[in-house]
């Protein structure tokens, strides 16, 4: 017996290769970059040209809602067969109610014609109806029970499946970035080199009318990479130390600010994710523009959910990641931060995620602060949702640092 539902051109968690499918992308995304006009190269910035092309290409992890889940059914016929359908003679046609689990879903819903290299999973009783995923049990008997436990054994593997399809999509995400700045920085070498060659040919250049002035100094706009300052006491023996300068302190508060608000627009995927889930998505944005050392790795973490930039055995900036509790949860998280601070130019910051319906912490922590035992001053207000403050360690005032507190709504979807 078999009951026939809508079908797209490939059922749900059937096909190979995603990890094709991402290296098709790479490729597509290399091609528009070695395609693009040099008049365009100029007059843009590879800063924007890389947000640009990372905003096409990203894949947004698929998300199910399957506590939203609405049922409907339909009754229809279907042919019954003594043998292989198509080989063998209709025994006879019967009557099947097909009971339809409505699933809403949010994300990239062509990533879940793939399976996972690590999934088993296939489906033919599952397709797409906009913004809905529809599963379909076809009965005879109305046994409810039985219904119900192939329901709850769906959800659980498709829950499975989706979970690895979505590691594999943010490591694709990750390798995008990579792809794009390496390709974008070929492009731009590769403009500047020819401005070179022709500035060295001793004779004029023709510049013909309908051709841009293509050929003057390309200057590559992109941000520098934020690095470590050595400050050398007085004395042989004492050893180097390193801080970050301000500007680059700003600089990792800005990629984690323009981070967050990237989160905020995207709820559907990122309202599933604790702690753990936004301190990797925030490393893999600032392990790029963090200058490597010799001595060892300047990029570290500590903790569940820790985030450290160290330059020898040096901290040079620390974060907490904290999804908003409340006051307590809040003061619990700058003690926190006191066990990595050992000199005043230790730059420190809490991001918060703040699930609340009516972003309680935007307006709450402005207020809450001076009322911490350990604070000091109020410092900048960068943006709506950031601002800095100066904290006394353990009360000492002494050792002051700074911290500055981001927040970001992003609201549960219950």
């Amino acid at each position: 017996m078999k009951a026939g539902g809508k079908q797209g051109p490939y059922p749900l968690f059937s096909r190979e290769g995603i990890r094709n499918w991402f290296i098709g992308n790479y490729t597509q995304v290399k091609k528009e970059i070695h395609e693009l006009d040099e008049e365009g190269l100029i007059n843009g910035t590879a800063d924007t040209l890389e947000a640009r092309l990372y905003d096409k290409f990203f894949v947004e992890p698929p998300v199910l809602y399957f506590d939203e889940t609405k049922i409907d059914y339909r009754d229809e016929q279907v042919e019954v067969y003594s043998g292989e359908p198509g080989i063998d003679k209709i025994d006879y046609k019967t009557r099947v109610t097909v009971v339809e689990y409505h699933v809403r879903f949010s994300g990239e819903k062509n990533a879940l014609v793939f399976k996972s290299p690590t999934g088993i999973l296939y489906s033919r009783n599952a397709w797409f109806d906009g913004s809905e995923l529809i599963i379909e049990i076809p009965t005879t008997d109305y046994d409810v029970e039985k219904i119900n436990t192939e329901f709850d054994n769906i959800k659980v593997r498709f829950i499975k499946q989706v979970e690895r399809l979505t590691a594999d999509i943010i490591g694709y995400n990750a390798g995008l970035k990579r792809v794009i700045k390496k390709a974008v920085d070929a492009r731009y070498a590769v403009l500047s080199k020819k401005r070179d060659m022709l500035e060295r040919i001793p004779y004029p250049l023709i510049i013909r009318g309908d051709v841009a002035d293509v050929f003057k100094p390309v200057v590559l706009r992109r941000r520098p990479e934020i690095k470590a300052v050595a400050v050398k006491p007085s004395g042989v023996k004492k050893p180097v130390r390193y801080y970050l300068k301000d500007e680059d302190y700003l600089e990792v508060l800005r990629l984690i600010n323009d981070a967050g608000k990237e989160f905020e627009r995207h709820p559907g995927t990122f309202s599933v994710f604790y702690e753990p889930d936004f301190r990797n998505v925030i490393l893999v944005l600032l392990q790029p523009r963090l200058e490597a050392t010799a001595t060892g790795e300047t990029f570290n973490l500590s903790g569940k959910t820790d985030i450290l930039i160290r330059q020898q055995s040096d901290v040079l900036f620390v974060a907490e990641c904290k999804i908003w509790e409340g006051p307590e949860g809040y003061f619990d998280a700058i003690r926190q931060l006191y066990k990595y601070i050992t000199w005043r130019d230790t730059r420190t910051a809490i991001v918060i995620f703040d699930r609340s319906k009516g972003f309680v912490s935007k307006n709450s922590v402005p207020i809450i602060t001076p009322e911490f035992p350990d604070f000091n001053a109020a410092g900048e207000t960068y943006d709506e949702n950031w601002s800095e403050y100066i904290i006394n360690k353990n009360g000492d005032r002494e050792l002051p640092f700074r911290l500055n507190v981001l927040r970001f709504h992003i609201p549960t979807t219950e």
